[in-house]
């Protein structure tokens, strides 16, 4: 991951956290479901890391859902296995934010 797309990262999950955390765990979000990385795939984790600095999202207690201009963005929650979240991936790799 580029320190660029790592700055992105954090910042939305900053942004995700302050903005949508509670309502999120309110309908059953799970700090992976929302934070999780996928150690193979770039933006195939949980919500934060697929974002990319979108700033509108909608959830329920089984789906999110973001738009732009360029993309129509859906995150079934279900779908998603175990990921390691990426403040314990940052951990591993001796990265402080």
């Amino acid at each position: 991951m580029t320190p660029e797309r790592w700055r992105e990262l954090i910042d939305d999950a900053r942004w995700l956290a302050r903005e949508h955390g509670r309502a999120a765990y309110a309908l059953g979000w799970t700090t992976d479901d929302l934070f999780g990385l996928d150690e193979q795939r770039d933006g195939w984790g949980g919500v934060a890391d697929r974002l990319k600095g979108v700033r509108r999202v909608a959830f329920t207690d089984t789906v999110a859902h973001w738009r732009t201009a360029e993309e129509d963005g859906w995150l079934w929650r279900r779908s998603l296995r175990p990921m390691m979240t990426l403040w314990e991936c940052a951990a591993c790799n001796g990265v402080h934010f």
